[in-house]
């Protein structure tokens, strides 16, 4: 999942092992290094629990998210009016 339209943008990735699933952030080192780096973020035994839990730290709006996540934020989606 990409965070933002950016090319640079950080990425959320998924892997599953034995004891459930880890979300990975990709991420520029720094703003003064692009050199990317990769850190272990979130852990969850079941898909649903790490999504929920991406989820609810990220509070963002959901423009940049894949459609797959969108139930498992805790905000709705904006309305036009």
């Amino acid at each position: 999942m990409r965070i933002s339209p950016e090319p640079d943008s950080n990425l959320v990735l998924l892997s599953h092992g034995g004891d459930g699933y880890l979300a990975v952030i990709d991420a520029r080192y720094s703003d003064d290094n692009p050199a990317r780096s990769r850190r272990d973020w979130k852990t969850a035994r079941r898909l649903d629990d790490l999504y929920w839990d991406i989820g609810v730290v990220s509070q963002i709006p959901t423009f940049w998210c894949d459609s797959e996540l969108e139930p498992y934020f805790p905000l709705p989606p904006p309305r036009l009016q």
